[in-house]
């Protein structure tokens, strides 16, 4: 008879999760501290998960690798005990798919686990950033929205500039990328979505401001957004829209960074990964909500997010 795994993905942690598994199995209490040993965060992993509290245990950047860390531990246990000899199928929704292609061993332990705390690692680099960056110093007008607008019909295409990107480097230089904005709008797509964050995609504002005076088409400005700074420069810059990632904010910034794009008659595109994102980005009044068919680990891709 086949077997199947499905790991479960956010929204299953609960306090005291894999507290049994180490202390029933060297192997799981090996996995937990291999992870404690390559997140190295100052209150480790296996300490919130066995012992709480339950608020930070539900925060994102805590149950996503919390979640991947124990599915992973089950799976190499039943692997010891031999009850994966028959298995013909290991799949899971959103993190759940990353936990099945550690455990098939489509990639390394390490590498999935990197892979969960890659945004929050990133966040928290911009918010660093964002205490010493400057405000523009030229005057901040309204925009006429065009970028709503744009999006009206069904089918139409952002295409995206992206000098490089965390795990392929280098993509394009600045000569290469005001082409491709240029052949992006005469092949008809209706807007351009510009990656602004420097240190991990190589982008800037200036790229977007050189872009934005050499095409027609409206502008989405991509980034990590942690500060009402980059909504301002975003704006300074001639970006239309601004994009805001439910998991690196929380409530509060949400609603706040929603409000000061819509300042400028801005659209702000809500990204979501979850049901449970998408609840939040509803309350925080998103009138436009972008489904991220790619979970933060760059090999997970489904169309489960949108169903």
């Amino acid at each position: 008879m086949s077997k199947g795994l499905i790991f479960s993905g956010q929204g299953a942690q609960k306090v005291g999760m894999g507290k049994s598994l180490v202390e029933g199995s060297a192997t799981a209490k090996a996995i937990y501290e291999q992870a404690d040993a390559v997140l190295g965060w100052d209150e480790p992993l296996s300490k919130i998960c066995f012992e709480g509290p339950e608020e930070t245990l539900t925060e994102t950047r805590v149950c996503q690798p919390a979640l991947y860390v124990m599915g992973y531990a089950i799976a190499k246990i039943l692997e010891e005990q031999g009850k994966l000899d028959a298995l013909s199928l290991a799949a899971g929704l959103s993190l759940g798919e990353l936990t099945a292609l550690a455990a098939a061993e489509s990639f390394s332990f390490e590498d999935g686990l990197r892979g969960c705390v890659m945004l929050t690692e990133i966040a928290a680099y911009k918010r660093e950033e964002m205490a010493s960056f400057a405000l523009p110093s030229g005057d901040l007008t309204v925009c006429s929205n065009d970028f709503r607008q744009a999006i009206q019909q069904p089918l139409q295409l952002i295409a995206e500039i992206k000098p490089k990107s965390p795990s392929a480097g280098e993509l394009s230089g600045e000569q290469d990328l005001l082409s491709k904005a240029q052949a992006y709008q005469q092949a008809g797509a209706a807007c351009l979505s510009i990656l602004t964050d420097r240190y991990y995609f190589g982008g800037s504002f200036a790229l977007l401001a050189k872009i934005a005076h050499q095409v027609s088409v409206p502008i989405l400005c991509k980034d990590i957004i942690v500060s009402r700074k980059q909504i301002d420069w975003a704006r300074f810059s001639g970006a239309s829209a601004c994009l805001l990632i439910v998991k690196a904010l929380s409530q509060e910034e949400l609603v706040e960074f929603i409000a000061h794009i819509e300042q400028y008659q801005m659209t702000a595109v809500v990204e979501v990964n979850t049901q449970a994102e998408l609840e939040r980005a509803q309350r925080a009044g998103a009138s436009v909500i972008l489904i991220n068919h790619r979970d933060l680990f760059k090999v997970i891709k489904s169309l489960f997010f949108t169903k």
